[in-house]
């Protein structure tokens, strides 16, 4: 919670997968929510219907949902077309290499 009140953005990573809950969003000091990536994989109307509706109880709450896991231009255009606006994936490029959280500097961005 310090953290987040020094200016360090908090993600949840993975929500959806194994041990997420719901009552993590009554928490002030996270601002992003990253999908777990098996909700993207394979878009069909349900998962469409859960991802459209995380995004909109984020939003309500002043938090943001990125999804993972986008692969596909197709994939960018359904997410857009629902309203989502920050995503990760290979089709955005090919992992960096990592390097020491030393290294950042508040304000710095990966």
């Amino acid at each position: 919670e310090n953290l987040s009140y020094e200016g360090y953005n908090i993600i949840i990573d993975n929500f959806g997968s194994k041990t997420g809950s719901i009552s993590l969003f009554k928490n002030e000091c996270f601002k992003y929510v990253k999908m777990d990536k098996g909700f993207t994989c394979n878009i069909n109307d349900n998962s469409l219907k859960i991802i459209s509706g995380l995004n909109r109880i984020l939003k309500d709450t002043g938090k943001t949902l990125i999804t993972a896991g986008i692969e596909t231009a197709e994939q960018k255009r359904i997410l857009n077309s629902i309203g989502i606006t920050h995503m990760q994936g290979f089709y955005f490029g090919l992992p960096k290499r990592s390097f020491s959280l030393s290294k950042i500097t508040k304000g710095d961005r990966i």
